[in-house]
């Protein structure tokens, strides 16, 4: 494994994803949650079926044999996605970044459900140390933003889920076309639910430049850079590389926005990342057992 690039790989996907956070904060301000998820993910099917059609080797039908896989991927996105623009919409991009960072514990927890791992004394202490910080940033909030930390902390369930999903079949889907699938599928779920729910409307056109560029970075060109920097370098890794994300999502956030959290947000989120670091030690283990399962299946 190339572990400098695995590293650079890490780091880009960083930045790219968390423009995210900004990007859909700003544009919830002129357009409703669900047509802005829908119209994200449709621009991300684009872009992302013409990288995979113009960069990867494989032919379309390669594609259409992992209908399956791409349906359960897509449906958790299509969740995370939801419970991800609720959560910035009720508390914004800051502190949702630092609450999604529980996706890696909960990913944890499903390599002891399934996978039958063990936790050490060093990742019960950090899975504590995070909780903490997570407490002394809900005690400091009003009622409005406690139901948004709550969506947070769903949000971080399902990402988790989806990631530990995505480690399964990142073995033997490549990354271009294993995000093909997340994004395409989760479109297709968004399309339904909007017209089920009524909620197709008409978008101002000077929006959709920003829809496209910020769907583009963050969900296309961010998660294959995060894909494959999976294919260089240990889940663990990648994962304290990725825990800097909140830290991106500050620095975008004053700079767009000219906002930062206060002392308290600080203090817990940085107890949260603090603890999922030391957590983290678990997912080396996780791999090797996520390794094992696929690679008895085939």
């Amino acid at each position: 494994m190339s572990s400098g690039k695995g590293f650079l790989l890490a780091v880009l996907s960083g930045l790219c994803i968390s423009s995210s956070f900004v990007f859909v904060k700003y544009l919830l301000q002129f357009i409703g949650m669900e047509l802005l998820m829908l119209l994200w993910f449709s621009a991300a099917t684009i872009v992302s079926w013409a990288a995979m059609l113009l960069l990867s080797r494989r032919q379309p039908t390669h594609y259409i044999s992992f209908w399956k896989e791409g349906l359960i991927l897509g449906f958790v996105n299509f969740v995370a996605a939801m419970l991800w623009a609720a959560s910035i919409s009720t508390i914004g991009p800051s502190l949702t970044a630092f609450f999604l960072r529980f996706a890696t514990i909960f990913i944890i927890a499903l390599g002891i459900v399934f996978l039958r791992e063990k936790l050490n004394k060093l990742e019960i202490a950090g899975a504590a140390i995070a909780v903490s910080g997570a407490l002394i940033i809900s005690l400091d909030m009003k009622i409005v933003a406690l139901a948004g930390t709550m969506i947070a902390v769903l949000a971080a369930i399902t990402i988790g889920l989806q990631e530990f999903i995505s480690k399964i079949y990142v073995s033997r889907i490549e990354p271009y076309t294993l995000n093909s699938l997340r994004v395409s599928c989760s479109f297709l779920f968004l399309s339904a639910f909007s017209m089920a729910t009524g909620k197709i409307e008409p978008v101002q056109i000077w929006l959709l430049p920003l829809i496209i560029s910020g769907s583009a970075i963050s969900a296309v060109i961010g998660f294959i850079f995060y894909y494959k920097a999976l294919s260089q370098m240990s889940i663990s890794k990648v994962a304290i590389i990725r825990t800097l994300d909140p830290f991106i999502v500050i620095a975008y956030a004053f700079l767009l926005f000219r906002t930062v959290p206060d002392a308290i947000e600080l203090i817990g989120g940085g107890l949260i990342v603090l603890g999922v670091i030391l957590s983290e030690v678990n997912l080396g283990r996780v791999k090797g057992a996520i390794r094992k399962m696929t690679s008895a299946q085939k």
